[in-house]
């Protein structure tokens, strides 16, 4: 019995790395296949990597960038220097700041929010 909880919880936290991974202090990385809402802490410096279509990601704290490399992606931030866009019909709302915005893909926004 206790060799098939530690297997069940081994698994468990793969399964979430998958979603969300910081490689190191600095880098936040969103992969795998599952959408939904997600959260994450920036600090001065962080980068932000979302590559799961469908996500619903909240950022607190100041992202030095946020890179979207999918689809149907909705980002709120607190504050983010630069947007990437990768992808189609995505968009990220900042309450401070004017982020520099590159990329393509079609139906991309960067908003300010209430605004």
């Amino acid at each position: 019995m206790p060799r098939v909880l530690a297997a069940i919880i081994a698994a468990v936290a793969v399964s979430s790395l998958a979603a969300c991974s910081n490689s190191s202090a600095d880098r936040v990385n969103f992969n795998g296949n599952k959408g939904g809402a997600r959260t994450a802490t920036c600090k001065d410096g962080t980068a932000v990597t979302i590559d799961n279509d469908n996500i619903q990601l909240t950022l607190s704290g100041p992202c030095d960038e946020v890179t979207i490399n999918a689809n149907n992606v909705t980002v709120t931030a607190e504050s983010v220097r630069s947007i990437a866009f990768n992808g189609d019909s995505n968009k990220v709302s900042y309450s401070s700041g004017k982020p520099s915005v590159t990329g393509g893909g079609k139906g991309n926004r960067a908003v300010r929010a209430g605004g």
